[in-house]
Order: structure tokens, then C-alpha cells, then sequence
């Protein structure tokens, strides 16, 4: 298997994994996904995480996953 059928397979996986959970009520809705309060609490390696930059996050995320259903 080369590295390329690797990708495209672990990309095939992770697709399937969301739509799975989709079809049992999980949502990448950005409002739903609830963020524990202590990654607010803790600065990272560059200073404290504000909620909506984790909030773009999930929503990049979840538009990364619907484009490859």
C-alpha cells in the first residue's frame, strides 16, 4: 500500500466515522459542542486559548469533514 492509499483511506475511515455519528444525533454544531472550562483556565505554550478561536476550530473542522461526504 502506498502512502497515498494510506491517506486516502484513513481519509475514507474518518468520513465514515462522522457520517455514523451524525446518523446517531452527534452534532459539530459550534454552539454545541461543549468546551471544558479548564482549557480556558490553562495558558498553552502561547498564552491563554480564548473559546471562539476552539469554536472556529470545530467549525473548520466539521466543514473539512462535510466536504468529503
Amino acid at each position: 500500500m502506498t502512502i497515498e492509499e494510506l491517506d486516502a483511506l484513513g481519509r475514507t475511515i474518518l468520513a465514515e466515522k462522522y457520517r455514523f455519528k451524525v446518523r446517531d444525533g452527534f452534532s459539530l454544531e459550534p454552539d454545541s459542542v461543549p468546551i471544558p472550562k479548564r482549557i480556558l483556565e490553562l495558558p498553552s505554550g502561547r498564552g491563554g486559548i480564548e473559546e471562539e478561536v476552539i469554536r472556529r476550530g470545530v467549525a473548520r473542522y466539521k466543514e473539512l469533514l462535510e466536504k468529503k461526504m
